[in-house]
């Protein structure tokens, strides 16, 4: 069924139901290649789904919308080229996905609309401490406000960024 579909998104109100569906679609998807989630899923339901979505060996884009438990996706969080994450996460969580983030990554995009300067010190000095990373971006988003330092950080050090996507408004 379908075996010619490589991205998928997934954006309605996930239920105990719509998730059994949701297993039974990428057990046979095995070609995706990108997956979009917006919803909101239980814990044992993420437990599930991350066992589908850490069996997708071709994915190379994830951009979840939703809170996860992010150490549930570490072996495939390695593979992901571009990785997008926000509006639904807590600041916590958030934090949790920097560490997890994988050598292929080479664009990363942080959808948060109140995300506190004190998250994207904390990102910037994960960053700072994985040289390879902003070496290697080449797309970053970050929909949220930065201040004047960040952007210095930014522009400096993401050697390879071409394109530089920021929503909100800057403080100096």
């Amino acid at each position: 069924m379908f075996k010619n579909v490589e991205h998928l998104v997934f954006r309605i109100p996930l239920s105990t139901s719509s998730v059994s569906h949701l297993v039974i679609l990428l057990s046979n998807w095995s070609k995706i290649s990108t997956l979009i989630f917006v919803g909101h899923l239980t814990s044992d339901e993420q437990v599930t789904i991350a066992e589908c979505i850490n069996n997708l060996e071709q994915l190379t884009r994830l951009d979840l919308r939703l809170e996860f438990n992010f150490d549930l996706l570490r072996p495939n969080l390695r593979r992901v080229h571009h990785l997008s994450v926000g509006f639904k996460l807590s600041h916590d969580a958030l934090r949790d996905v920097f560490p997890h983030i994988g050598p292929h990554c080479n664009r990363l995009w942080i959808k948060q609309p109140r995300f506190p300067n004190s998250s994207l010190n904390i990102l910037l000095s994960w960053v700072k401490s994985n040289v390879s990373l902003f070496n290697r971006l080449t797309h970053f988003g970050c929909s949220s406000n930065i201040d004047e330092d960040a952007l210095q950080f930014i522009d400096s050090r993401f050697t390879s960024l071409r394109v530089w996507y920021i929503a909100g408004e800057t403080t100096g």
